[in-house]
């Protein structure tokens, strides 16, 4: 196994320890262990990598919520043609996603929404 994919597994198996809560310390010293590398060595590209490695856990936790809140955005338009609620488009989708939906989300709430009215159409002769 080359050096660049030991240290690209060595990477992975540090994130992911420190994800679930490991001490930095303990993280380093095992995966540089697993992987034949100096601890301190290991360390200093870890932290060209990724940065402050005592708060990765809170930046990947961030960035998962706010994937999270991104993904709630996008299915809000939908959820709100199927659920029909009795609030406006802009109230509740800020009380479904936690903001005000921007510009280009209320010009698509629009389209979408006479799109899906002109498919519902019924017309009787």
């Amino acid at each position: 196994m080359s050096v660049e994919q030991r240290l690209h597994d060595a990477f992975t198996d540090l994130e992911a320890m420190l994800n679930e809560g490991r001490g930095v310390a303990d993280a380093v010293k095992e995966c540089a262990g697993e992987y034949g590398f100096q601890p301190d060595v290991l360390k200093m590209r870890a932290e060209r990598a990724f940065g402050d490695l005592a708060s990765l856990r809170v930046r990947n936790v961030d960035r998962a919520a706010r994937a999270e809140k991104e993904h709630l955005a996008e299915t809000a338009i939908d959820l709100f043609l199927v659920d029909k609620p009795e609030e406006n488009f802009p109230t509740w989708f800020e009380n479904r996603v936690g903001r005000p939906p921007t510009s280009v989300e209320s010009k698509d709430f629009g389209d979408r929404y006479i799109q899906h009215l002109l498919r519902n159409l019924k017309f009787e002769i």
